[in-house]
């Protein structure tokens, strides 16, 4: 299911950082029991595409993801009430260029506003 049209932007924490990049196509869907929430990047300018390049040449290093978009966050919070009892594990994928970079997160309500996604060990 499309959680919405257009681009959003995506936090991505790692130990001493944090970096913004856009993204497009987010998206959820059940498979093999697990909520598979996913996003692909489109990076604005060279700035982001260069934090991008950084961030997954070590993806392991990654500890976080915040999605503040209010319309994704109110459409992946339905998805999830309505399908609570077909999943028992969830992974945030995350395309970018040729690749995809799948996380196991645990999803809680960001004080500020949006959802954080803690990437689990």
């Amino acid at each position: 299911m499309n959680l919405r049209k257009g681009i959003t932007s995506v936090e991505f924490w790692h130990e001493s950082d944090e970096n913004q990049i856009n993204a497009i196509n987010s998206n959820v869907s059940i498979v093999s029991n697990k909520l598979v929430i996913g996003c692909d990047l489109k990076p604005v300018d060279s700035n982001q595409k260069s934090d991008a390049e950084s961030i997954f040449s070590e993806p392991e290093k990654i500890i976080k993801i915040i999605i503040t978009d209010e319309l994704i966050c109110s459409n992946l919070s339905n998805y999830i009430q309505n399908h609570r009892n077909e999943f028992n594990t969830t992974v945030f994928v995350v395309g970018f260029g040729r690749n995809k970079f799948k996380y196991q997160v645990s999803i809680k309500n960001h004080e500020f506003g949006g959802l954080i996604f803690r990437v689990q060990a």
